[in-house]
């Protein structure tokens, strides 16, 4: 009589039964409740291996691995349970996503070999598992109101299903800025959030609230050109990590004026140029403000540049200028120092 066969341990939810048969084994036979229901044929070294998808192979259920000889004889019989498989391993968990997520992501149990995306209740994607995290991509299928849950399998059955938590990832849009710029402006969907917070270079400086409309601003001073400055949007759920939005500081969107120019002292006034735009001069003595010469009070060349003289005090050792603009962006440097 053929010996027994061995029977690997099996799992709950394992996809095979494998054992090995003693020579002159020329099949195996499965049964499940006293019922055959598989029966396969050994390989050279005699193993053997049956799927167990649809058997009824449940936690605690004892099965039976019989060896048949060439003349269909059954030899010793084997028997083994179903061993229960780790709570854990069929540990399934999603992510926060948004409307707009390219990918949902989460994490896996050593129980679950594959992931689908199913909406509205139908699977439309198939993920990727790698070192227990998974990605299924979204393709643009989720819409306001969408069920979105992810689906976990082991072989062909369903062992684990989770909802997706789906947020608001609207992002703020925020205003260009520039180094000229100390107030950062943007806005939201009105009604979607009450709060943002702003961070500089990294560093969490200060919060505002949100307008009835939806538009907020900060008061920020002028930042250095390069320098980031984040905004993040606090929701009803507190601050949302898909309500980011980043903008870095530029360049002045408006040309400065250039410096006007000192070229002669006549008695004891100083003569210069100042350029087009310019609507004010201010005459620095010592490097300190003293005059202040109006546009009218300036000869228009043809080229549009201005001409001004003003009076300098005795005793003065040199003199600067500045143009300056109603939009103060516009506000020119110091000029070089005219000696005396």
């Amino acid at each position: 009589m053929l010996d027994a066969p061995t029977i690997d341990k099996y799992t709950y939810l394992d996809s095979y039964v494998t054992g090995k048969v003693s020579a002159g084994t020329a099949t195996v036979s499965l049964y499940v409740n006293g019922v055959r229901v598989k029966r396969a044929t050994p390989d050279a070294l005699g193993n053997y291996k049956f799927d167990a998808y649809g058997l009824g192979l449940n936690t605690g259920v004892t099965f039976e691995v019989r060896p048949v000889d060439a003349k269909g004889k059954e030899g010793k019989i084997a028997t083994a349970t179903v061993a229960g498989k780790d709570d854990l391993s069929n540990l399934l968990k999603a992510n926060d996503a948004g409307i707009s997520t390219a990918t949902i992501t989460g994490t896996v149990g050593s129980g679950i070999d594959s992931v689908r995306l199913s909406i509205g209740g139908v699977i439309v994607k198939v993920g990727q598992i790698t070192n227990g995290t998974y990605s299924i991509a979204t393709n643009g299928l989720i819409k306001e109101g969408s069920k979105v849950e992810v689906v976990g399998y082991s072989g062909k059955v369903e062992v684990a299903r989770v909802k997706v938590n789906i947020i608001n990832d609207e992002k703020p849009v925020l205003d260009p800025l520039t180094v000229d710029d100390d107030v950062i402006k943007g806005h939201v969907t009105a009604g979607s959030a009450t709060s943002f917070r702003v961070s500089i270079g990294g560093v969490a400086v200060k919060t505002g609230t949100i307008a009835a409309d939806g538009t907020f601003q900060s008061s920020i001073g002028k930042q250095a050109l390069g320098t980031e400055v984040k905004i993040e949007i606090k929701d009803a759920n507190g601050y949302n990590a898909l309500r980011v939005a980043t903008v870095k500081v530029t360049e002045s969107a408006v040309a400065k004026l250039d410096a006007p120019t000192l070229e002669r002292m006549d008695g004891n006034y100083i003569i210069g140029t100042a350029v087009k735009g310019t609507e004010t001069v201010v005459i620095y003595e010592g490097g300190v403000a003293k005059r202040t010469i109006s546009a009218a009070q300036m000869t228009t060349n043809p080229d549009g540049s201005l001409s001004f003289r003003s009076y300098v005090a005795p005793g003065t050792t040199n003199v600067q200028a500045t143009a300056k603009n109603s939009d103060k962006r516009m506000n020119s440097e110091l000029s070089a120092k005219f000696e005396i």
